[in-house]
Order: structure tokens, then sequence, then C-alpha cells
């Protein structure tokens, strides 16, 4: 049991500690001189003996996302050679810490260029995904939540008029703080010059026996 610690308190003093105090903190009242109201605090469970009083918790503020972080890569989440979708890893904070929010709503736009000749590019949105986001998404490192933005439509592994180089855009619509927007490039394809060269002669990356 942690040991009591007897503090005289004034009414007034009692009336601030009351109003200051947070969790499941318990006060014991006992009889003192006229020179003061006697408070023994006690940290944590069930007071111990005489009358005591349990204080309220005061009311946790919401703290509120000021940025987004995000990073996007590509990957390959099935057993084949090629690579699915991009990974797109989400982070919001509150000044320097990370924070996590109930629930919002993201949207994701990737855009990028295509060859329309065999020297000029063409910019465009490529693709967008929508997602729910609920606080038990935020679970990967430091706090952060990772999505699986699948190609569909749009497959780069599949069409040679890409660009490499795309720009992944996020906005994040939190209910009570409003959208948070950030930018990241991205790789659509990596660099290999012997899959590349394939791709260019067959229209797929893939050697005899890959699935």
């Amino acid at each position: 049991m942690p040991k009591l610690r007897p503090i005289a308190l004034t009414a007034v003093s009692l009336a601030l500690l009351a109003s200051a105090a947070v969790g499941d903190t318990w006060v014991e009242v006992r009889p003192l001189p006229a020179q003061g109201v006697p408070i023994v605090v006690q940290p944590s469970g069930m007071p111990v003996g005489g009358p005591a009083i349990r204080l309220a918790p005061r009311p946790v503020q919401p703290v509120r996302p000021d940025t987004l972080l995000i990073t996007a890569t590509l990957a390959n989440w099935d057993a084949d050679v090629e690579f699915d979708g991009l990974l797109l890893q989400v982070a919001t904070l509150a000044g320097a810490h990370a924070v996590t929010p109930r629930r919002a709503e993201i949207s994701i736009t990737l855009y990028g260029e295509r060859f329309t000749t065999p020297t000029r590019l063409k910019a465009m949105e490529l693709a967008r995904w929508t997602r729910l986001v609920q606080a038990k998404d935020f679970c990967g490192p430091a706090g952060s939540a990772v999505y699986r933005l699948p190609f569909a439509a749009f497959d780069p592994t599949r069409d040679p008029r890409v660009n490499a180089d795309a720009v992944v855009r996020v906005s994040l619509g939190v209910p009570g703080v409003g959208r948070l927007n950030a930018s990241a490039p991205v790789q659509l394809m990596e660099f290999d010059p012997l899959r590349d060269r394939r791709f260019q002669a067959t229209g797929s990356r893939r050697f005899r026996g890959e699935r």
C-alpha cells in the first residue's frame, strides 16, 4: 500500500485540489485542529478507513492534429513477381507529437505523365482511391497507418507509355478540424534495365516460368 501523506489545506486550497484531481484519485478526510483541514492523498486503490470522497476526473480536451505526413512506395502483396500497387503510410501530428484521429476520411490522387509521342509527355491524373480512417488503423511504425492502394484500370507495370516519376496527393478530412493535405513523390517502376528492355519488347516484365 502506498504511503499516505497528510497535507493541511484551507477550504480554498481544497477546492483547488478538487478541481485539479484527475483519474481515480481518492482523498481521505480526518479531524485536525483549527488551523486547517487535513487531507491524506492516496495515489491509487480504495481509501483506507474513515469517510472518503472520490473526485470526478477532469474532462480531457481532444488534441487536434495540425500536420499530415505521408510516404508512398511500390509494393507487391501476392505470390507473383510484379508490383500490385502502392503502400501509403500516413501519420498525423499535433506539434511534434503523433496523434490518432478517431475517425476520418482520406482521399488519394496519383498524378503522373504518359508519353503521347516518343518525345512528348502529358501530365494527367492516373488513379484515385478513398478510404475510411479509424483509430485502430494507426498501429504501424511510429503510430502511423498503412494502406494498400491496388492498381486497377491504371497499371504502370502493363502500360509502357507511363513515365516512372509520379506524385501522390493525400487529403485527410478530420471532423472538427477540417482537411489536412500533403503530397509526396513516388516511383511507379523500379530501376531494372533488363526487365525494362523485355517490357518494351514483349509488353511483359516477366521471364518464362515466372508467375
